[in-house]
C-alpha cells in the first residue's frame, strides 16, 4: 500500500475532465492498479436513487475499489460545496493511503482544495425564507436587494446568478453583516500540506461528441425513463437533482411536454453543451495536466505516486 507519514506532504490525485470523458472507468483502473481509495467529486452522484443518469460507479465497480461520497444523501436532502469541502477534506486527512478524487464537479474540488470562507456555510431556515422570496417575487427583486445592501458583492455575480445570490443574502442575514466585509475579514483557507497532481484524458471534440450521444442512448436502453419515474412517485417533481441534465428532459417526456426523441435530442444537445464549458473551464487551469490515453495517464500517475 503506498501511504505518507503524517509529518510530511500528503499527496492527493484527481482525476478530472469533462463529462463522458471516461472518468469512472479510469478511475477504478488507477485504484485498482495502486490501492487508491476513491473520493468522488460529483454533485450528483452524492443522492441515492439516481444511479443511470449520473453515470454513477456500479455496485460492482465500487465492490473493486472503495468509493467515497457516493449514495451519502436522500434526492430531497440539501447539500452544497460547504458540506462537500468539510467531508473531503476529513476523508483526506483520515484515509493512510493516497486519495484518488475523481469526478467533473469542479466547484468541489475547488472547494475543496482552495477552502470557502465560513460564510458559505449553509443556515437551511434563512437560505428556505430566500427562496420563498425568490419564489414569490422573482429572482430580479432578490438581486436589487442585494445591490441595495452590497453594491460590490452585487457587481460581482449576475443577474441570473441564483446560488451565489442565495449565498450572498444568507450571508448578510446570518452573520448581520454585508458580504463583501465578511469574506475579507473571513478568507478561505487553502487545504495545507499536500502535493497535487491533477490529471484527465483529452478527446477531440468529434470523438467527445459520440461518446455523449452513446452514452445518452446506453442510459435509456438500462432504464432511465423508469428510474425516473420511480424518483418522481416517491419523492416529486421538485427536487433538485431532478432539475440536472438527463433528468429534467425525461421529466418532461413523462408530462408529455416533450417526445421520447426529442427529450433523447435534448440531452445529447444539453450535454454536449456542459462538456463544451468544462473544457473551457479546465483550459484555463495551469495546473491540469492532459494525456492522449490511458497508458500515458497510468505512467504520469505512476511516476507521481512512486517517487
Amino acid at each position: 500500500m503506498i501511504t505518507t507519514e503524517r509529518f510530511k506532504q500528503k499527496k492527493i490525485l484527481i482525476l478530472t475532465g469533462p463529462t463522458c470523458s471516461g472518468k469512472t472507468e479510469n478511475s477504478i483502473k488507477v485504484a485498482k492498479e495502486f490501492n487508491l481509495d476513491v473520493i468522488a467529486a460529483d454533485s450528483l452522484q452524492i443522492y441515492k436513487k439516481f444511479n443511470i443518469g449520473t453515470g454513477k460507479p456500479s455496485l460492482h465497480q465500487r465492490g473493486l475499489v472503495r468509493h467515497h461520497l457516493i449514495d451519502l444523501i436522500d434526492p430531497n436532502d440539501f447539500f452544497n460545496a460547504w458540506d462537500y469541502m468539510n467531508l473531503s477534506r476529513d476523508l483526506i486527512t483520515n484515509l493512510d493511503n493516497i486519495p484518488l478524487i475523481a469526478g467533473g464537479t469542479q466547484l468541489y474540488i475547488g472547494s475543496m482544495l482552495n477552502g470557502l470562507s465560513e460564510g458559505v456555510g449553509t443556515n437551511k431556515e434563512v437560505r428556505d425564507q430566500i427562496l420563498m422570496e425568490i419564489n414569490q417575487k422573482g429572482l430580479q427583486h432578490v438581486y436589487e436587494q442585494l445591490k441595495k445592501i452590497d453594491i460590490e458583492t452585487a457587481d460581482k455575480i449576475k443577474q441570473n446568478d441564483k446560488s451565489r445570490i442565495v449565498r450572498a443574502m444568507e450571508i448578510y442575514y446570518t452573520r448581520k453583516q454585508k458580504p463583501s466585509e465578511y469574506l475579507k475579514q473571513n478568507p478561505a483557507k487553502p487545504l495545507a500540506n499536500v502535493k497535487i497532481k491533477k490529471v484527465g484524458i483529452k478527446f477531440d471534440k468529434d470523438e467527445l461528441d459520440l461518446y455523449i450521444k452513446n452514452r445518452t442512448l446506453r442510459m435509456i436502453d438500462d432504464g432511465l425513463i423508469g428510474e425516473t419515474d420511480s424518483i418522481i412517485s416517491e419523492y416529486g417533481l421538485e427536487i433538485k437533482p431532478l432539475k440536472s441534465i438527463g433528468y429534467k428532459e425525461i421529466v418532461s417526456y413523462l408530462e408529455k411536454k416533450m417526445t421520447l426523441d426529442d427529450a433523447i435530442k435534448k440531452i445529447i444537445v444539453n450535454t454536449r453543451r456542459l462538456a463544451k464549458r468544462q473544457v473551457t473551464w479546465l483550459r484555463k487551469d495551469s495546473k491540469m495536466e492532459w494525456h492522449d490515453n490511458s497508458d500515458s495517464l497510468m505512467k504520469s500517475i505512476s511516476e507521481f505516486l512512486v517517487n
